[in-house]
């Protein structure tokens, strides 16, 4: 169990311990009466009391807590979000995820046709079919994801600052209850997780930079991260 970390709770013992290949014994008592009064006020939200602590919150009904939806009635256990009562929409969201390739890359690798080339073939092309693969398969991974009949989704990877940044365009569209903002970031990361594969050899010091929402529509609200607004407009 080297490089275990121990969470002890007991009579009088609040504290994490950890293995002598780190020579420390640091008390928690702080982050445990933390997480107890965040749970208590959960708890008590959800089933639609006041806040823990002082001051009071509103309930689950009352808008003041979105993720009641989330977790099941003892405030604690998560649950998939039923999306029975929701209007079917045309739902679209875009990701995109930003590679950073530092020079021993940009000076060794090949482009032909806007297709970067290396030791193991088409960057591009394979980091496209991994991300389509992996934007059907999102519901395999993220537990409360309902699984999609995706109608399209389209990959597109680019060349920015001279060569020094790869960036990965994942666009998914569906006609269905709830959005694809997931299978849109699944696929970006993934084809961002393909390319830093396929120029590893290259360099390790590849960094996939980020990776976030550019815009979504259809559903409750829209969302456009390039004018920094969110439409919550209410839909039928």
């Amino acid at each position: 169990m080297n490089g275990a970390v121990a969470l002890r709770r007991g009579a009088g013992l609040s504290m994490v311990t950890a293995t002598p290949r780190f020579g420390c014994v640091r008390p928690i008592s702080k982050v445990w009466a933390a997480a107890e009064r965040w749970q208590a006020g959960r708890t008590a939200a959800v089933r639609g009391g006041g806040g823990g602590g002082g001051g009071g919150g509103g309930g689950a009904d009352d808008g003041g807590h979105e993720l009641s939806t989330h977790v099941s009635s003892d405030g604690v256990t998560p649950r998939m979000v039923d999306v029975g009562d929701k209007a079917t929409t045309r739902r679209t969201a875009t990701a995109r995820s930003r590679i950073r390739l530092p020079p021993d890359v940009t000076s060794k690798m090949e482009t032909v046709g806007g297709e970067v080339v290396g030791k193991k073939g088409p960057v591009f092309t394979t980091a496209i079919v991994a991300g389509v693969q992996a934007a059907k398969r999102t519901s395999e991974l993220i537990p409360f994801c309902h699984p999609l009949p995706i109608e399209d989704c389209r990959v597109e990877l680019s060349l920015k600052q001279g060569g020094e940044i790869i960036e990965v365009d994942c666009t998914v569209r569906v006609t269905h209850k709830t959005g694809v903002e997931m299978e849109a970031m699944m696929g970006a990361s993934v084809a961002a997780l393909t390319v830093y594969d396929m120029l590893k050899g290259l360099s390790h010091d590849i960094v996939v930079e980020d990776t976030a929402l550019v815009s979504k529509t259809g559903g409750k609200r829209d969302f456009s991260r390039t004018t920094g607004e969110e439409e919550a407009a209410e839909r039928r």
